[in-house]
């Protein structure tokens, strides 16, 4: 009877889990192109696996994040590509917050520190 309560009660629990990160109500989803970094390396060919797009959302100036897997940078550049915003956000960030100040398109670069890929859209505050 014992086991059969705490089996019970875990499997309620894992239902909380498995919905721990959930889209934000008002937010945009933002749709990556995956791009190739340059120079790949050594002369190693580029991967053929598949690539696993990171899900993230643009509330306001509120970037969140759903697990990138690995530390990564976060770049933004304007209209002539010139960088404006650049920050290093590490594995098991969630939330980050992007300049106030900016206003208009920009170009945002989702970069691993690993790979051979990385990850570009344009946003719009």
């Amino acid at each position: 009877m014992r086991e059969t309560i705490i089996a019970f009660l875990l499997l309620i629990g894992s239902a909380f889990a498995t919905s721990a990160f959930q889209e934000p109500a008002e937010s945009q989803k933002i749709e990556f192109q995956v791009q190739i970094k340059k120079p790949v390396g050594n002369g190693m060919p580029v991967p053929k696996g598949p690539v696993i797009i990171p899900d993230v959302y643009l509330d306001d100036h509120t970037l969140y994040i759903d697990s990138i897997g690995d530390d990564s940078f976060i770049e933004l550049t304007d209209e002539s590509d010139s960088l404006v915003y650049s920050c290093f956000v590490p594995d098991g960030t969630t939330t980050v917050s992007l300049p106030t100040t900016l206003v208009g398109t920009y170009g945002l670069s989702l970069i691993p520190e690993t790979g051979c890929y990385y990850f570009y859209s344009e946003i719009m505050f």
